[in-house]
């Protein structure tokens, strides 16, 4: 396309168009190895999609209307929309350059008329109405109480558009469960070990972290996020040390007030490290989750559920 030679791209064009695959009336692409960025799993999908929609889009303005691909091209920006994470991001740093990019190539100029008044419906109850802001102007957050229209069991909430234009919303939810079990992942796995769970006031404690990815190679990093108890004071020295060794597989690490984060990239299929903390006062409560998960792919990660610790 970039040489003017449609005759040569409309057989690459028609065999995606053939490729896409359909969810729930959204359209995207999927991939049988991981992108050069290391993308897989669900992230991977986002980033294959986007630059396939981004070649159709092109072809759809060169003219080129042997095949129709306004309706696919517009399932494919619904997959997109859908899949953006509760900031309003895609999975990963490529994938989300690669999807604005690709919306930016398939949304049409909007044209200038006055933002639309939008209702918000609870369980069919009309809880109030918004103006939405111009295009291109930032405004506070506006917040809607909803409360009165709640009851215990399913509720329904929804937005009715009172404009003409279509507009982007996003849905985010968050609530509490209590902890009943782990949450596996299907393609690797994290154990955790403490020395004691019953510890005095400035006892050393040592933490150990098993790692297990069976299918390492071709694979980018992963995010070990592992919990604390409340207050705990990690030696920075057995911090240090895990760095130093290249056998861990870990390149750097943070420390939190409740969990230390570990960047790992894994060397082999199986990796251990170990380090220290010390808990400052007497107490008796939760440590804080440890998670492990794909940096190119969060969707796929570890929970454990998190262990009473106690301090005499």
């Amino acid at each position: 396309m970039d040489a003017d030679r449609t005759d040569l791209a409309e057989p690459a064009i028609r065999r995606l168009s053939e490729l896409a695959r359909d969810e729930e009336g959204t359209a995207y692409w999927a991939l049988r190895a991981n992108t050069p960025f290391h993308g897989w799993g669900r992230a991977g999908q986002v980033e294959t999609t986007d630059l396939i929609l981004s070649a159709l889009a092109r072809w759809q303005r060169l003219g080129a209307n042997s095949v129709d691909l306004k309706p696919l091209i517009q399932r494919g920006a619904l997959f997109l929309l859908k899949n953006t994470n509760s900031s309003g991001a895609w999975s990963s740093s490529q994938a989300t350059v690669r999807a604005l990019l690709a919306l930016i190539e398939i949304t049409p100029a909007v044209a200038q008329h006055d933002p639309p008044d939008i209702e918000i419906l609870l369980n069919g109850a009309s809880a109030g109405r918004i103006r939405l802001g111009r295009q291109h102007t930032i405004s506070g957050p506006v917040i809607v109480q909803v409360s009165r229209f709640v009851h215990p069991g399913a509720n329904e909430l929804s937005i009715r558009n009172q404009g003409t234009e279509p507009i982007q919303l996003q849905f985010n939810a968050s609530w509490y469960e209590p902890w009943t079990r782990p949450h596996d992942a299907s393609d690797f796995a994290m154990h955790t070990e403490l020395s004691t769970t019953k510890a005095a006031v400035n006892e050393a404690v040592k933490y150990r972290v098993h790692i297990t990815r069976p299918a390492f190679r071709g694979y980018g990093m992963m995010i070990a996020e592992i919990g604390l108890p409340p207050g705990a004071e990690v030696d920075r020295g057995t911090l240090a040390a895990i760095i130093g060794d290249p056998k861990t597989g870990v390149d750097s690490f943070e420390v939190a007030p409740d969990h230390v984060t570990f960047y790992v990239w894994p060397r082999a299929s199986d990796l251990s490290f170990q380090f220290i903390f010390r808990p400052r006062f007497t107490m008796r409560a939760r440590m804080a989750q440890s998670v492990l998960y794909d940096y190119y792919n969060p969707d796929e990660r570890a929970l454990l559920v998190p262990q009473i610790f106690g301090v005499n």
